[in-house]
């Protein structure tokens, strides 16, 4: 998947189960996250490719919405600050 789309921006990591008390959703920049969670049915994988800025301001975003090893949605919206 990564050779397609490139490395994400940012990986958001989301617990599906509501007993799943491992994790509050956790936000990292290192992709081999991706091999640890991919195939985790309860886990959902927000792959981000674009934030703000550090000076902020707007941005298009584009999000892959991954779970189970599966792309489940894309997301691509406008963000205005």
């Amino acid at each position: 998947m990564l050779e397609r789309l490139g490395a994400p921006v940012q990986i958001a990591i989301i617990s599906q189960r509501n007993d799943d008390s491992r994790f509050s959703p956790q936000y990292s920049t290192d992709v081999s996250v991706l091999r640890k969670f991919a195939d985790d049915p309860s886990i959902l994988l927000i792959m981000r490719y674009s934030k703000p800025t550090a000076l902020g301001g707007s941005y298009h975003a584009y999000e892959v919405w991954v779970s189970n090893g599966k792309v489940q949605e894309t997301r691509a919206y406008n963000y205005w600050d």
